[in-house]
């Protein structure tokens, strides 16, 4: 290009696209204050439990989102999750999907954190990084994976096992 003297490294095939996206929230809540927002709301609502989702899948390793039945939401595998209690007490989940995130979902974000977690996932035949705050959502849907479950190793891992 004419008064470009070197690369900007910026070529993606002609289409412009993300490398880095990052979320961010003004007035973002430590972990505690989150869960504490997360049991005000068990309470007055009433509900026995509520989910916190720790990590997804990653698609670039197979365990990432998958069509969901909703137009233009997937259901995106969830890799850590606990279920936390109106006492506190919390209890791991397996085996389970959100479905359902579409673009209007993000409406109902009740409160972010502070602290981002950060991934790396294909993103239209690119890789892009993302930073992104936990969110703390009015209302999503869990469901079981369809199809079949893997079940946890059996042995122990080598490098631990000494």
């Amino acid at each position: 290009m004419r008064g470009v003297p070197r690369s900007t490294g910026s070529m993606q095939d002609g289409t412009p696209m993300p490398s880095n996206l990052i979320f961010t929230a003004a007035d973002g809540l430590d972990a505690a204050a989150l869960k504490a927002e997360l049991l005000k709301l068990l309470e007055q609502r009433g509900k026995d439990y509520g989910v916190i989702v720790c990590r997804l899948g990653n698609a670039a390793l197979g365990s990432g989102s998958s069509p969901s039945s909703r137009s233009n939401s997937r259901a995106e595998a969830v890799l850590v999750a606990v279920k936390v209690f109106p006492n506190g007490r919390d209890e791991a989940l397996r085996n389970i999907e959100v479905t359902g995130i579409d673009p209007p979902s993000f409406k109902d974000i009740l409160v972010a954190g502070r602290k981002p977690f950060i991934t790396t996932v294909p993103f239209q035949g690119m890789v892009c990084s993302r930073a992104v705050p936990p969110l703390l959502f009015e209302d999503l849907t869990l469901k079981r994976p369809s199809g079949e479950i893997g079940k946890p190793p059996t042995a122990k891992h080598p490098l631990f096992d000494r």
